[in-house]
């Protein structure tokens, strides 16, 4: 849970992903993400383009950093934009790490099914076993519906019906 669906994986990916200007995160004119030259909208992670709910995910914390990046810019004034940047990114990463493990796993597992953090153990090996990692996948992709429901600005459904997922499936543009 280290926001590298919002920041990359890697220092390229991260510096791509940036203005280079008050700690913010490159966007569009319109507060969307950026876009390829084919449509496709970019991120940390590829898959933001997968389904309308990652992508409006990605676009919300990408959002998010920047705002917490103008509120820092505004109290410190003499920061670096590097400064802003890994503030930002600290700062957004705790949320998506405090909400997972605060709201969401929860959900899944009950309120006091996780205990209490007590630290970092030493010597725990924090790799993620083959076994585990091909369960949670299938679970994740299990908790997607196969409808969309997009919305008009009235509330009501576009085009009066729910959008099939398998149409809009890494079409950014639907």
């Amino acid at each position: 849970i280290d926001g590298s669906n919002v920041y990359g994986s890697t220092e390229d990916e991260t510096h791509s992903l940036r203005q280079f200007d008050g700690g913010r995160m490159r966007a569009s004119e319109n507060g969307y993400m950026p876009r390829t030259e084919q449509g496709s909208f970019v991120a940390g992670d590829v898959r933001a383009n997968e389904n309308i709910g990652l992508t409006a995910m990605h676009t919300l914390f990408m959002r998010e950093h920047n705002r917490v990046a103008d509120s820092l810019s505004a109290e410190n004034p003499t920061w670096s934009d590097q400064q802003l940047f890994t503030e930002a990114r600290r700062q957004v990463t705790g949320l998506i790490q405090s909400t997972t493990v605060n709201e969401f796993l929860p959900m899944l597992f009950g309120k006091d099914a996780l205990g209490d953090y007590s630290g970092p153990k030493a010597g725990l090996d924090g790799q993620i076993s083959n076994a585990f990692s091909s369960a949670a996948y299938r679970f994740g992709h299990s908790m997607v519906s196969d409808t969309l429901n997009l919305r008009n600005e009235d509330g009501s459904l576009v085009d009066g019906k729910p959008l099939a997922l398998s149409d809009a499936f890494f079409r950014p543009d639907t």
